[in-house]
């Protein structure tokens, strides 16, 4: 029973049927899979036979009310492996966002990240625990939330080091946003925005901040509706184009890029589309708003914004996709965003001169450097403030000055100076000193552990993980937000937000939901009610 709804788990497939009863032809998953190992199990097809005998007398282990004892069991053992893993690793950072689900409700995903150290291996693991139901969306609502789900996780907050949310000032808010209250209570908790909201933000607001700027994404826009609402006219744009459009949308990060990008190619094959719905032959709507959409199109404006845009969001998508990268430090993140940021200074020139002059006046009007400054301050701040973390300052036989104010209840200042003196001349015995200055925090912190030095360089190894700690992004909740849609769609809609939580992390970590020990789950069970059983 508890193998078949961890497979049904993980593969996100629902449990119950609509009719569930002996003479229903489908009765759902669960059942179906159990009367089809019953084939080839003797035990369990007796059991079946029992259960039909003695009928509602008999006890099957089948009833809804115990599958979801069983996937409560099953969501406990994988919250309880991974809250043992951080209570180990001793800090943390939290990540929370939310969507509100088909339901209607506001479901706030809960992430946290640690390293773990096991079998001389280092990992930055961003690990998924909850979905919570949230009805309070203020910022001290929230807050409040989110402590007394640590505490009921049995997480100190006090070994809290990092905080990720989205920019919205609830969360973010300098003064009384969700931020801010965490820190008055910690404050070593570092709050850094999430990364690919912000890159999202910008290239928003940038585009909303010249009126023939909205003008071209919103035509991006009506293109792909006006083909879309039609099979008819997404099949002759398939047959010309071979690919399909797509949508221009605000939340979803690399959207407007993908848009950019499929009309930036098949331009003119999208011309030759909309001349052919413009003759006779189609109806008077598709040919009037065929005939709107080609002279829109063809416009000197247009044209300047696809061929300025193009280069500009193909940049900002493959930062995008980088700082999506499980286990990035802060430091790699800003190196990106400032590389970013060089790279739209440097081409600013060639991209506006490429697309004509008046996109070289739109682009210097936009201001985008300032944007990034802005947004992005906070990551180079905290890059700064661990640089003497990285390897090339670490191991410099300069006394670099460090800033250890921010882990002095951890580590002993004066150990830490003899700890990098040590380390210094052990890399330099095995050769490897070329090696790892250009490494990052991550691989030294995995050559330190390889070789079997934890007991001689403790303060370097609590610095590094608590800066391999602090998260950089909420991308994980995104992920989480995709098993939410998977797992509670329409069919499912009046799920409970407590039998969602557990399948969700049977279904995110797999890993470890394999490796769940069921005689413990069935012990588990036994202990909860005891039952009586002919089995």
């Amino acid at each position: 029973m508890f193998d078949i709804i961890k497979f049904l788990a993980k593969q996100n497939l629902a449990l119950r049927g609509h009719t569930e009863n002996d003479t229903s032809i489908n009765r759902g998953f669960f059942l179906e899979l159990v009367h089809l190992i019953a084939k080839y199990d003797p035990v369990l097809r007796e059991h079946l036979v029992r259960s039909k005998i003695c009928g509602k007398i008999s006890i099957t282990y089948m009833s809804p009310e115990i599958q979801n004892e069983f996937i409560a069991i099953l969501g406990n053992k994988v919250r309880q492996h991974i809250i043992g893993q951080i209570k180990k690793a001793k800090y943390y950072s939290i990540i929370f966002d939310s969507t509100p689900d088909i339901s209607h409700k506001d479901q706030t995903s809960q992430v946290l990240r640690y390293v773990v150290i096991e079998n001389q291996e280092v990992q930055v693991v961003e690990s998924f625990l909850d979905f919570i139901e949230t009805k309070d969306k203020t910022a001290e609502g929230i807050s409040k939330m989110i402590l007394s789900k640590l505490e009921a996780d049995g997480l100190d907050i006090s070994n809290c080091r990092g905080q990720a949310y989205d920019n919205a000032a609830v969360m973010a808010g300098r003064h009384s946003g969700v931020q801010q209250r965490i820190k008055e209570i910690n404050p070593k908790v570092e709050f850094v925005s999430c990364s690919n909201h912000s890159l999202n933000l910008v290239c928003l607001h940038t585009a909303s901040v010249e009126a023939n700027s909205v003008t071209f994404f919103g035509t991006l826009e009506r293109c792909y509706s006006f083909f879309s609402k039609s099979t008819h006219r997404w099949e002759v744009l398939i047959a010309a184009t071979g690919k399909s459009l797509k949508r221009v949308q605000d939340t979803r990060w690399s959207a407007r890029g993908d848009a950019v990008k499929m009309t930036w190619h098949h331009y003119k094959d999208i011309l030759v589309t909309l001349e052919k719905l413009t003759e006779t032959g189609e109806s008077l709507n598709t040919r009037t708003d065929a005939g709107i959409l080609l002279v829109t199109m063809q416009s000197f404006f247009f044209l300047c914004f696809l061929d300025l845009w193009s280069p500009v969001l193909y940049e900002v998508n493959d930062a995008q996709k980088y700082v999506q990268t499980k286990g990035l430090d802060i430091r790699l993140c800003a190196q990106k965003v400032n590389a970013l940021q060089l790279v739209l200074t440097e081409k600013r020139e060639e991209w506006a001169e490429g697309a004509i002059s008046y996109a070289k006046n739109i682009c210097e009007e936009l201001g985008v450097s300032m944007k990034f400054v802005n947004v992005f301050s906070n990551y180079r701040i905290l890059a700064v403030k661990f640089a003497f973390l990285t390897p090339a300052i670490l191991l410099d036989s300069d006394d670099t000055i460090c800033n250890l104010d921010y882990a002095s209840a951890e580590i002993d200042e004066q150990d830490f100076k003899l700890e990098r003196h040590r380390l210094r001349t052990f890399i330099a015995a095995t050769g490897n000193e070329n090696k790892l200055i250009n490494a990052d925090s991550l691989e030294l912190l995995k050559f330190i552990v390889k070789s079997k030095l934890e007991d001689t360089l403790p303060n370097i190894i609590i610095m590094l993980r608590i800066f391999l700690t602090i998260a950089i992004s909420n991308a994980s909740c995104e992920r989480s937000f995709s098993k939410l849609k998977l797992i509670k769609n329409y069919l499912r809609s009046k799920m409970s937000t407590l039998r969602l939580t557990n399948l969700a992390i049977l279904s995110i970590d797999q890993e470890v939901c394999d490796a769940i020990d069921i005689d413990s789950a069935i012990k588990d069970f036994a202990l909860k009610k005891s039952r009586r059983v002919k089995f």
